[in-house]
Order: structure tokens, then C-alpha cells, then sequence
């Protein structure tokens, strides 16, 4: 590559870069939660897919100098992803299991039916 070339990457690249920095994919304005990208799903509190390094981290700390046999993990020392999570949502205060797929053929539906009338 030549040097006009690299340079022009490089600044693209810095471009970029501080787009994301102003614009990040994974917050909104209003509250600062993990967001699948593809889906726009945001993720509730349990969720620390974001922090795997640090909860890596600290489990590693607290298991150090012990012996394989004796060593115990605790749930706390997990990452939490959305995926890890169940389908639920709440309707008038009962916790219900939903299919996003069917969900979404059903709404693709009723659409398709508003839409020709």
C-alpha cells in the first residue's frame, strides 16, 4: 500500500472512530444498556455481557492459590447474557413466555391484513 493510501485509511479510520465514540451502538440516549445491534433488543440490568472481562477477572482473583479440588464458583461469577435470559414480558402483572418469532409472523399478519383493506 502506498503511503497516500495509508494515510487516507487513517484518517477514515479516525473518522470513525470518533463517530462512535459520540454515537455508540450500544446505548440509547435515556439509559445505558447493552443493545443487540441487529435486533435493537435492550438488555435489563442483569445482563453484564459488557463487563466479561472484569467478572473474568475477579473470579480468577478469588480462586487463586486454591486447590482444584476445593474450588467453588459462584453464580455471581458468571457473565449474564441476553440470550441467557428468558422470553418473558409482563401482562397486568403475570410474567409471560413469547416466542419472537412467532410474535413477529403474527404482527406480519395482522399488517398484511390493514394494509389491504
Amino acid at each position: 500500500m502506498r503511503l497516500s493510501s495509508q494515510t487516507h485509511d487513517h484518517k477514515d479510520f479516525e473518522t470513525l472512530l470518533q463517530w462512535l465514540k459520540g454515537h455508540s451502538p450500544f446505548t440509547f440516549s435515556y439509559q445505558r444498556s447493552v443493545v443487540v445491534i441487529s435486533t435493537g433488543m435492550v438488555a435489563d440490568s442483569s445482563v453484564n455481557s459488557d463487563l466479561a472481562y472484569d467478572v473474568g477477572s475477579s473470579a480468577a482473583a478469588r480462586i487463586n492459590d486454591k486447590i482444584f479440588s476445593e474450588l467453588k464458583l459462584k453464580r455471581n461469577d458468571r457473565v449474564k447474557t441476553i440470550s441467557g435470559g428468558t422470553n418473558t414480558v409482563k401482562i397486568r402483572g403475570k410474567s409471560v413466555v413469547v416466542n419472537p418469532t412467532l410474535l413477529f409472523s403474527r404482527i406480519t399478519c395482522v399488517l398484511k391484513k390493514i394494509v389491504q383493506i
